[in-house]
């Protein structure tokens, strides 16, 4: 006989009261006088009847029913020996493993091995185990198929042997999808294991836990409620840690337009350091800076960067050195050509071409020249590449209008603008009904009052995003003098960006193949408007150039471990960082790219180059605690050895045949019907004697 709780079984040492109160001699109830005894001799008092027990069957009873009592809290059951010599049931354990860049912190990496090693010495010979590893994408190391049943000790080699031939990687940390995916592969294993054969589910996070790990996953999937996570923590000997990433899209410093990084650098809320030194490597000596960023908070740097296009900026003074590297790759600057298409005013200051030619488009990525051509000079061939934006102002000659349409349909951007009454120039309407192959345009000159404004504009468009701020989207004090009134069919797919405050189209846009036709209905000298002497002049007219084919397909930079095809057109040639050379005959995937640094990429003799970092959520190193997995419904449990394990399915197995077998009860029962027959026998003694 077994019990669930044997410490009551010490109420049994009670029957010792009845014992006691059976030895002590009671004082006789009756009393009797008598004469006076002091002429009698004094006789000690004979102890021998005392000392002996009398009433036998009462003390019985009552020890009996005090026995019963005790024993009935102790919750008593019978176990069988067939029950006593079963195997506990065997657990299904998946071991997830973080192999992402944060990782490679200090000693973190052989802490892993060892948790993943005092995760398998504590096996029982019939669980069964899977080894996971997962970065930005989960990794099947060692599954279901891959091990012996019954022969812990060899599943703990080979999974030791696994974990000795794993690195850790540069990519980012998705926990969510690894967890998913772990807990998807015990779901999928306990519909094809027997009933009672296997526990249920338990998965072992080997990770550092860092605040970077991607969880929005689970915020879609409903946890299993059989399936426990427990956690095998890792943690460097120094906390804290400073990381950078440059911003993209490099500004211009000064007059020269000389390209400067923007670069944020963010310290960890656990560090103790809050200033540190960058560098450019491979630098003069003296050229170093200090940035200073408190604790839990991010500062904007502007960097000029050395000449050339690939360069690694360090920095130094924080407590982890694994990302204190960032690779940079700087596109050459553009050489672009903006093309004026139309007659020379007789008053050069009134044109068009005078207001265009004092802006300044060139920025930090660009050199711009702006050229003016008369419509029949226009060259045989445009390259949307190096021309990526015309603008016609006059009537073209039919001989050119098919090379116009030709570079439209290469990618190219033309703005046609509408400066002249269409009654003293009837041609310029001929011309964009051939240009935009719309039949039914037709213009005319608009009545205006004092002036006109710009009233609908569409701030979506890229054009005018800039300006949707509240800050920067008031055109009301543009005025316009005159402009042009469009009719236009639904059919011929043009879009209205901006409208005048009559309703009438201000500027127009319609695709033609792969580039794109913009009208613009008034002129912006200061006889049509006021639209070249606004701020808003200089920013539109590049914006338009933005949209230009020459921007660029590949971004400076990318994080190791990010999905997708890299925009090139094989054949070309892929140059790693560390010098290896590669024939790309198909599709180039980023995934593909592990390795940190500057690649260069050689396209039909033209090189350009981009970097591959760690990514920014991997330097964001505060540990983040098991509550905020619960948040997600996960089922957190401390990790257990099989012998914890196994000795807890024995408690279950105690309660439940406890529960089934319910002796208590009927111990109960007996000690009551034994208290009875007690007090019956007690009082039937009792007359006897009277």
């Amino acid at each position: 006989m077994s019990f669930l709780a044997p410490l009551y079984a010490l109420g049994a040492l009670a029957i010792a009261l009845p014992i006691l109160f059976h030895l002590i001699r009671r004082r006789p109830k009756a009393q009797a006088e008598f004469s006076s005894l002091m002429f009698l001799t004094q006789s000690p008092p004979r102890l021998t009847r005392r000392s002996r027990l009398d009433q036998w069957p009462l003390l019985l009873l009552r020890a009996l029913a005090i026995l019963l009592l005790a024993l009935a809290f102790a919750r008593p059951f019978l176990r069988s020996m067939a029950q006593q010599e079963t195997d506990p049931i065997g657990r299904r354990v998946v071991v997830l493993v973080d192999t992402s860049g944060s990782m490679l912190r200090g000693d973190l990496w052989s802490q892993a091995q060892q948790q993943v090693a005092s995760v398998t010495d504590g096996l029982a010979a019939n669980d069964q185990v899977a080894l996971l590893t997962y970065d930005s994408a989960v990794t099947s190391v060692v599954g279901w198929d891959d091990q012996t049943v019954g022969g812990s000790s060899s599943q703990a080699e080979r999974i030791r042997r696994a974990m000795a031939d794993i690195t850790p990687s540069h990519g980012g940390s998705d926990l969510g999808s690894a967890l998913i995916a772990a807990a998807d592969i015990l779901h999928n294993t306990a519909e094809s294991i027997e009933e009672g054969d296997v526990a249920a589910g338990e998965i072992v996070i080997v990770s550092d836990l860092q605040e970077g790990n991607d969880l929005i996953p689970l915020q879609q999937y409903q946890w299993p409620a059989s399936i426990a996570v427990s956690i095998a923590s890792v943690e460097p000997a120094e906390k804290g840690n400073l990381s950078a990433v440059v911003l993209p899209q490099p500004v211009a410093s000064g007059e020269s337009n000389k390209p400067q990084l923007r670069v944020r650098f963010h310290n960890t809320s656990d560090s103790v350091n809050d200033q540190f030194m960058y560098f450019w490597e491979g630098g003069k000596e003296g050229e170093d800076r200090i940035v200073q960023v408190p604790p839990g908070e991010s500062r904007v740097v502007m960097i000029d960067p050395p000449a050339g296009t690939q360069h690694v900026l360090r920095f130094v003074g924080d407590q982890q050195a694994f990302d204190n590297q960032v690779y940079v790759a700087l596109p050459p600057k553009l050489q672009q050509r903006v093309l004026y298409v139309g007659s020379q005013a007789e008053d050069p200051q009134s044109g068009l071409f005078y207001f265009l030619n004092q802006a300044t488009l060139g920025n930090a990525r660009r050199e711009v020249a702006i050229e003016q051509v008369e419509p029949g000079g226009l060259p045989a061939e445009l390259k949307p590449q190096q021309t990526p934006l015309v603008i016609v102002a006059d009537v073209v000659p039919s001989a050119a209008m098919a090379g116009l349409k030709q570079y439209l349909g290469d990618g190219g951007h033309l703005l046609f603008v509408i400066d002249a009454d269409p009654k003293d120039d009837p041609a310029i309407a001929a011309s964009l009904r051939e240009l935009s192959d719309s039949p039914s345009l037709a213009i005319e000159e608009a009545k205006v009052g004092d002036y006109a404004m710009l009233a609908k504009i569409d701030f979506q468009h890229p054009l005018f995003a800039p300006f949707a701020d509240p800050k920067y989207n008031d055109f009301t004090k543009i005025r316009f003098w005159s402009h042009r009134r469009l009719t236009l069919a639904e059919e011929d797919g043009w879009r209205t960006i901006a409208e005048f405050d009559d309703n009438d189209p201000a500027l127009i846009q319609r695709s033609i193949g792969a580039g794109r036709l913009w009208v613009l209905t008034a002129g912006w000298q200061p006889q049509q408007s006021q639209l070249a002497l606004s701020t808003k002049f200089v920013p539109l007219i590049s914006g338009m150039l933005e949209q230009g084919p020459n921007r660029s397909p590949l971004e400076a930079s990318y994080a190791i471990g990010t999905e997708g095809a890299l925009p090139v057109t094989p054949p070309c040639e892929l140059v790693s960082p560390d010098g290896s050379r590669r024939e790309i005959e198909a599709d180039l995937r980023l995934e593909e790219l592990k390795q940190p640094g500057v690649y260069r990429l050689i396209q039909s003799g033209v090189e350009s180059s981009f970097a591959m970092n760690l990514p920014e959520s991997e330097s964001r190193t505060v540990a983040i605690g098991a509550d905020q997995l619960e948040q997600y419904g996960l089922q957190m449990q401390r990790s257990e050895s099989a012998e914890q394990i196994a000795d807890r399915q024995r408690q279950l197995q105690d309660v439940q045949l406890e529960s089934q077998q319910k002796i208590w009860q009927w111990m109960i029962f007996a000690a009551l019907g034994i208290l009875v027959t007690e007090t019956w026998l007690g009082g039937y003694l009792a007359g006897r004697k009277g």
